[in-house]
């Protein structure tokens, strides 16, 4: 399963890249672009894993599993903590991408699940009502800020949010604020995290995956969906967007190569 997974992955980028690329959007910093010599070692290192996330996401429709266990770290000091929110519309590979993290990263780095899919998947409804949309959206945001809450407490370098408290007003439907019906505002939300990494949605032919049973988005809506989030950060003082590219390892490893700038200096070389 893995292997055929594996050569899938190469076709599809194969043919992506035959394609003329799409005019990649302006951002607001410009990552930096892995040199040759370290994406031609760090290819095949993160393709397998790569394979073997879309081998569980394909399995178990989610990629946050308890089996995964963090690299241990020799550093015992404490941490100043850096919450940091990893965003994007759907199909952008937000969850592939934890799930390196996961792999990659030292116990130092927490990643919370999304809140999200604690509502959803603990049976919250889904009602496609106004009403039910919006009561979900605030399920949503106490869900996410008790999670974080929870890891305030723990020694962590770095907090790595699966979507933070700002990405439910691009869900919220109809004319009323969403941050006067939580008692916040935007800017408050916004300053809870030391950094924003927004990964854009990839359009239709351009590595957009609506085949996937759980993604309910046409490319058109997920579109709209990344195009609301990238306005609503807009405003934050760190924000790094990485541009869709039809070679996702490329865009993985800029995000890794991001987190990692990230990181303590005493966490960067005591992994094993």
């Amino acid at each position: 399963m893995a292997t055929r997974l594996f050569i899938s992955i190469i076709i599809l980028q194969s043919r992506a890249a035959s394609r003329c690329s799409a005019e990649i959007p302006a951002v607001v910093r410009k990552t930096p672009r892995p040199g040759r010599a370290a994406r031609a070692s760090g290819v095949p290192h993160l393709s397998r894993r790569i394979a073997r996330c879309i081998e569980c996401d394909a399995a178990h429709g989610s990629f946050q599993r308890d089996d995964v266990q963090m690299k241990t770290c020799m550093c015992e000091r404490q941490h100043d903590l850096r919450r940091i929110v990893l965003t994007g519309g759907p199909g952008a590979g937000k969850t592939a991408v934890l799930e390196l993290v996961r792999q990659e990263f030292c116990a130092h780095v927490k990643v919370l699940p999304e809140a999200a899919g604690i509502v959803f998947g603990g049976g919250f409804p889904r009602v496609l009502e106004r009403e039910g949309r919006c009561a979900a959206q605030r399920a949503i945001y106490y869900v996410q800020r008790e999670l974080e809450r929870m890891s305030d407490a723990a020694n962590a370098a770095i907090v790595l949010c699966d979507r933070g408290t700002v990405d439910g007003a691009a869900y919220w439907p109809g004319p009323d604020d969403f941050w006067a019906g939580l008692g916040t505002t935007r800017h408050r939300e916004m300053s809870r995290y030391h950094a924003v990494i927004h990964l854009r949605t990839p359009p239709l032919g351009a590595g957009y995956n609506n085949g996937n049973p759980l993604r309910t988005e046409t490319a058109e809506a997920a579109a709209e969906i990344d195009a609301a989030l990238l306005k609503i950060w807009e405003d934050h003082p760190r924000r790094c967007i990485v541009p869709p590219s039809s070679d996702f390892l490329e865009k993985a490893t800029r995000t890794i190569e991001i987190l990692r700038h990230e990181m303590p200096d005493c966490c960067k070389g005591g992994k094993s």
